[in-house]
């Protein structure tokens, strides 16, 4: 093998790694969302028999550090060279 293939084999198996990774971290965006939507849903859901005792500042907070926690994974993305889709493709299909 010469040393102009070797090097073609190492920038490819460099490249695959990299697209697992991308795919590993797009995968990992998804279930955050997934999270961020069941936080929503606790928000807005709240049972009525549970007025008295208030959590929504709670639920509220663990909303926003999983949006943060999405925001950094997209910055991971960056960093790898992966441009931020506009319309947000990474979000859960969640119904």
């Amino acid at each position: 093998m010469t040393p102009e293939n070797l090097q073609e084999n190492t920038d490819q198996e460099a490249e695959a790694s990299k697209a697992k990774f991308i795919a590993e971290i797009k995968q990992f965006r998804r279930e955050i969302d997934e999270n961020i939507q069941k936080a929503e849903k606790m928000l807005y859901g709240y049972p009525q028999e549970m007025l008295h005792i208030s959590c929504a500042r709670e639920i509220s907070l663990v909303r926003t550090k999983l949006q943060e926690a999405k925001m950094w994974a997209g910055k991971i993305l960056e960093v790898l060279g992966n441009p931020f889709p506009p319309e947000l493709a990474d979000k859960a299909n969640v119904q």
